[in-house]
């Protein structure tokens, strides 16, 4: 799955944890799952995969998120926890994601970048990150 999608550029979410405890506990999880739209635009790629406990699962196709369902879970980080893969496809996800995730999303992607002056503090050109394929 990640060989065949690497020709459109992959990003990959790691540790993406939120304590039980943590205060606006659902904000969170839910912002953790907009994170696939950011990164996936900022990094100008198709496609973002992340590994998501069950209990996530509904919180992040919210946001476009498609478990693999032919894989199986595996219980990491220990055996208390189902981890699923999770994609997220950049020109599918307005098809995908629910009404408020989409009007967050596109709120967000949606203001005007900072000028060069304000992006570089120099009033140059602003670089770009490169990507990884690793």
């Amino acid at each position: 799955m990640i060989e065949d999608r690497l020709p459109f550029g992959v990003v990959e979410a790691k540790g993406a944890w939120v304590a039980d405890g943590a205060a606006r506990r659902g904000e969170l999880v839910g912002a953790l799952g907009r994170f696939a739209t950011f990164s996936m635009d900022l990094l100008d790629v198709q496609f973002m995969l992340a590994t998501a406990a069950a209990h996530v699962l509904e919180t992040w196709r919210s946001s476009g998120g498609v478990v693999a369902d032919h894989i199986a879970p595996v219980p990491y980080p220990d055996d208390r926890y189902e981890t699923r893969l999770m994609w997220w496809d950049r020109s599918r996800r307005r098809g995908r994601a629910e009404s408020m995730q989409l009007a967050q999303l596109l709120l967000t992607t949606s203001r005007s970048a900072p000028s060069a002056d304000t992006a570089t503090g120099t009033g140059g050109n602003v670089v770009r990150p490169m990507r990884s394929v690793s």
